[in-house]
């Protein structure tokens, strides 16, 4: 029997970036299975920051992704301290407040870092030790959230993929090159970089 999985929370960005070009998000599937990755959701990203992405809802399905909503981790004993990283966190990531009126838990608004929002609160209050996102802002909220006995450890894709290799991935440059082609499209020196570790010429 296996190793059990290391539960981690991914972003939206993180799983749109590697499923877009990639038919049945098999690159993300085995990216997960090398590194003994759970893949962990929560239930407004994977409803409303991930739809366009048809693969998603069969990941869920099979159980490949576990989608948490509020209510499996937000109790009596933290709602306070929930409500309150809220208001702070949207402040951080929108540079203004949340608006007054509105209801944390069932705000919805596109382009407002919500998903972000509530997946570090529910990698800081589950314990869990990694979110995976390619967002600068996301990972400084996460650092912002982390303390010297519960540090957030934020894996962007470049990083996941170097660390696939020190793994012995079963990942191979041509399953690759369409994809971070696209990722990396602006970042040549790490479009290099991946393409050297996985044993192509530049």
């Amino acid at each position: 029997m296996g190793a059990e999985k290391t539960r981690a929370v991914i972003d939206a960005d993180f799983f749109i970036k590697l499923a877009q070009y990639d038919k049945k998000a098999v690159v993300f599937q085995k990216i997960m299975d090398d590194l003994n990755i759970q893949p962990v959701m929560h239930e407004y990203v994977a409803r409303k920051e991930i739809k366009t992405i048809p693969e998603i809802q069969d990941l869920i399905q099979e159980g490949k992704i576990i989608v948490l909503n509020d209510t499996d981790y937000i109790t009596d004993e933290n709602r306070e301290d929930y409500e309150e990283y809220f208001k702070q966190a949207y402040e951080i990531m929108n540079h203004y407040e949340f608006p007054d009126g509105e209801d944390i838990y069932t705000y919805e608004c596109p382009d407002e870092s919500l998903g972000e929002i509530r997946s570090i609160f529910m990698v800081k209050i589950l314990g869990y030790p990694y979110f995976m996102s390619d967002d600068g802002n996301a990972r400084r909220l996460a650092e912002k959230n982390s303390t010297s006995k519960r540090r957030i450890i934020t894996w962007s894709i470049y990083e996941t993929l170097q660390w696939c290799k020190e793994c012995g991935t079963s990942i191979t440059w041509k399953m690759l090159n369409p994809i971070i082609s696209n990722i990396f499209r602006n970042r040549q020196e790490q479009l290099n970089a991946l393409k050297k570790i996985y044993n192509e010429q530049v």
